[in-house]
């Protein structure tokens, strides 16, 4: 495993995010000094950390590990996104028609 990939990767996604070590810090709850020492390359975040980290930069675990992003999953994870969004109106589309049907009942037939 390479620290200092693993911690430029970091520095980079928090950098593109336009945070602060700070304000990432404050973010997982743990010192700025440990994303000092990641991005150093001198430690890597344990496994609960990583966690977060994926969850707040919208990365998989291995991408965080690896060092860099695998353009695999970002075709995944624009695919989910994709895939809940054309879900979403689908049921905002189910809704209104089936509001419409209850106007229309109600108007005709009551």
């Amino acid at each position: 495993m390479n620290t200092e990939k693993i911690g430029n990767f970091i520095k980079e996604l928090r950098e593109n995010e336009k945070m602060t070590q700070q304000t990432l810090a404050e973010k997982i709850h743990i010192g700025r000094q440990a994303i000092s020492k990641w991005e150093l390359g001198k430690t890597i975040p344990d496994h609960s950390v990583l966690i977060k980290l994926s969850e707040i930069f919208k990365v998989s675990i291995d991408e965080l590990l690896a060092g860099e992003k695998n353009p695999e999953e970002d075709i995944t994870l624009n695919l989910y996104i994709e895939n809940r969004k054309k879900s979403k109106i689908i049921r905002i589309s189910i809704i209104l028609i089936i509001l419409s049907l209850l106007l229309f009942f109600e108007y005709y037939f009551f």
